[in-house]
């Protein structure tokens, strides 16, 4: 076979990656209400590989993941956010949120940790202190970025498998992540990142709303008459995010 044929080959193979992949990203779903059955171990063990094999700065995997499918445990977490959910209503937070009581009855939940002195890996200097700061804020960017991209490998690794996934911020909070470290024993100075409830979707959403992708590209430079005006986004958040956000054509299953 000669070298012009093996390249052909090769990126037919590497194209019929494509339309599986495309379908799994497009179809994925944030599910938040679950069938009680059990996800096995070795599916966990496939999202949790799909994980690992995410991208991070300095090649640092930052990332660790706790398991945790005890009902004790996963009634305490759930008893934590929606009282904080109640707390956030009282304070008038601007958000639409959504009652996290399903959390109790969720088969499983991977929580995601990371250990920040990982940022060591990553550029910084001491050439000056405006620059010390630039790189240490920068070094934090990486840090995150890192872990939501193995976050994300999960989300399709679990689509991809039949499962559904929510993506749980609340973990990083502080109110919040001192209670939850407590509850799951997590030392300092490793940070909680995300919780990742998993299982059986109850419900399938068959529509979700995406910008035209002609809507988000620049060519060669960024197009400044394409800037958004502020009262778009204040309309967004005002009258858009909510629907947008939750209401996402649900269909039980």
């Amino acid at each position: 076979m000669t070298q012009t044929a093996r390249k052909e080959e090769e990126s037919q193979g590497a194209e019929g990656f494509y339309e599986p992949l495309i379908r799994c990203i497009c179809e994925r779903r944030s599910i938040r209400s679950f069938h009680e059955t059990q996800v096995p171990d070795e599916i966990i063990m496939k999202i949790l590989e799909a994980g690992r094999w995410a991208p991070s700065g300095g090649n640092s995997q930052p990332w660790e993941f706790i398991v945790v499918k005890r009902r004790d445990i996963l009634e305490k977490i759930c008893e934590i956010f929606v009282k904080d959910r109640e707390q956030r209503i009282r304070e008038k937070v601007n958000f639409p949120g959504s009652s996290k009581a399903y959390i109790a009855k969720v088969p499983a939940m991977i929580v995601v940790v990371a250990d920040p002195r990982w940022k060591q890996a990553y550029p910084s200097t001491d050439f000056t202190p405006t620059l010390r700061r630039m790189y240490a804020r920068n070094r934090e960017f990486i840090f995150v970025k890192s872990v939501a991209a193995a976050v994300q490998n999960m989300f399709l690794a679990a689509a991809s498998l039949g499962l559904g996934m929510a993506w749980l911020t609340g973990f990083a909070e502080d109110r919040m992540g001192k209670k939850l470290r407590r509850l799951l024993k997590v030392p300092e100075p490793v940070r909680l990142m995300a919780g990742l409830p998993a299982g059986y979707p109850k419900v399938t959403y068959h529509t979700k709303f995406r910008r035209p992708l002609q809507d988000l590209i620049h060519y060669e430079t960024y197009d400044p008459t394409r800037l958004k005006r502020d009262d778009f986004f204040r309309n967004y958040c005002e009258n858009e995010r909510n629907r947008m956000t939750y209401s996402a054509g649900r269909m039980e299953k």
